[in-house]
C-alpha cells in the first residue's frame, strides 16, 4: 500500500518511486539505446565476426549505446508449476549474483507462462512488444499508446520500447496514412527515447536518412536523459490514437525542472497548451533540442506549436536558479 498526494501525477510519482526501490536506476546501466538485429527478420542467419562489427561501426554512427549481444534478452519461458518459478529466479539470481550485477537480462513480456511487469523486476528491462513488421503489423502510433499507456504502472525506464526500419516491408500497410514510412526517422525514435530504446533492426542496413536525422536527436537525448530517468515520468494529452495531441512529462524530484517530449499526431491542430504536471512554476525557459516547432512557457502553461503532423518537439523546461541577496 502506497500513500499519495497530488492526484493522478501524485500517483504514478509514487508508484514509480516504489519500483525504484526495487530496482534502482543506475544511469550507467539503465536507459541504455540499444539495438537488436531480430528486427529485419534474419534471425541468427548473417551473425559473425565481420557481421557484427558492421553493426557496431553502424551503431556508432547512429548513437546506439550497446549492440545487444552483452545484454542477454530472456524469451520463451514457460513456468508452468511453482517450482519453475522458483528455478527461474534462482537462474536470475545466480548470474547476478557471480557478474556483480553487470548483466542486464531483458525479460519478453509478451507471451507465454512468465513474469510480467512486477515479476522479477530486479533483473531488468521488460520487452512488452512483438513487432511484426513483414505482416504489417507494427506501427508506430501502437507503440506510442502502449507506451502512453503503461506508463501510470510501469516506470518507463524498465521498458524495452521498439522503432524499426521504416522502409523494409512497406507495401504491408495498405496506404495506412499512420504506417512507418508515414514518419520522419527522428519522431520514430522520439517515440521510445522516454522509455529505454530498442532500435529493432540491423543498423548496418538501415536508410541513410536514420544516419541524418536520428544522431542529432540522440545526442540531445543522452545529454537530458538521467535527467528523464531520474524524474517523475508522467504521460500528458490525450493517449496516442493517430490524431491526438500526446506526450510525456518527466519532472525533477525538485519539482523545478522539466523535461517534455509533445507529439503531434494526424491532428488538424497546429497548437496545443497544457499544464506541466507537478512543475513549480509560472514562468519558465523553454528550449527546443529536438523537432520542427516552437514552445513557450508562461503563467503555468505551456503552448507548443508544431506545423506539420506526425512530429514533435523535446523541450526542457527549467525554473531560473532563485537570486541570492546579500
Amino acid at each position: 500500500m502506497l500513500t499519495y498526494s497530488g492526484g493522478r501525477a501524485g500517483r504514478i510519482a509514487a508508484t514509480q518511486d516504489y519500483q525504484r526501490c526495487l530496482r534502482t536506476y543506475k544511469p550507467e546501466r539503465d536507459g541504455m539505446f540499444l539495438s537488436n538485429t531480430w528486427g529485419d527478420r534474419s534471425r541468427n542467419s548473417r551473425v559473425s565476426a565481420e557481421f557484427l562489427m558492421e553493426e557496431v561501426e553502424a551503431g556508432a554512427r547512429l548513437g546506439v549505446d550497446v549492440v545487444q549481444v552483452e545484454h542477454v534478452k530472456i524469451d520463451a519461458v514457460q513456468m508452468k508449476s511453482p517450482a519453475a518459478e522458483a528455478n527461474l529466479s534462482r537462474f536470475y539470481d545466480m548470474v547476478l549474483e557471480k557478474t556483480d550485477g553487470r548483466v542486464v537480462f531483458d525479460a519478453d513480456a509478451t507471451a507465454g507462462l512468465r513474469p510480467g511487469y512486477y515479476g522479477t523486476v530486479r533483473v531488468g528491462p521488460r520487452f512488452p512488444g512483438k513487432p511484426l513488421h513483414g505482416l504489417g503489423q507494427l506501427l508506430a502510433a501502437h507503440t506510442l499508446r502502449n507506451l502512453w499507456t503503461l506508463t501510470p504502472y510501469v516506470d518507463p525506464v524498465r521498458l524495452r520500447m521498439e522503432f524499426l526500419n521504416q522502409l523494409r516491408n512497406p507495401g504491408q500497410y495498405g496506404g495506412d496514412p499512420l504506417s512507418p514510412a508515414a514518419y520522419p526517422p527522428d519522431t520514430l525514435f522520439a517515440t521510445v527515447m522516454f522509455a529505454s530504446p530498442l532500435g529493432w533492426f540491423e543498423t548496418s542496413n538501415l536508410p541513410g536518412k536514420y544516419f541524418e536525422t536520428i544522431p542529432p536527436l540522440v545526442a540531445a537525448w543522452k545529454k537530458e536523459r538521467e535527467a528523464i530517468f531520474s524524474g517523475h515520468i508522467i504521460p500528458i494529452g490525450a493517449a496516442p490514437d493517430g490524431v491526438a495531441w500526446t506526450g510525456f512529462s518527466s519532472v525533477a524530484k525538485d519539482r523545478r525542472s522539466a523535461r517534455r517530449v509533445v507529439f503531434r499526431e494526424l491532428n488538424a491542430e497546429n497548437s496545443w497548451k497544457t499544464e506541466i504536471p507537478l512543475l513549480k512554476a509560472n514562468n519558465a525557459t523553454v528550449t527546443v533540442l529536438g523537432g520542427k516547432g516552437s514552445a513557450d512557457f508562461a503563467d503555468g502553461v505551456l503552448t507548443t506549436t508544431i506545423p506539420d503532423t506526425l512530429q514533435y518537439l523535446f523541450l526542457p523546461i527549467k525554473n531560473p536558479k532563485p537570486q541570492k541577496t546579500a
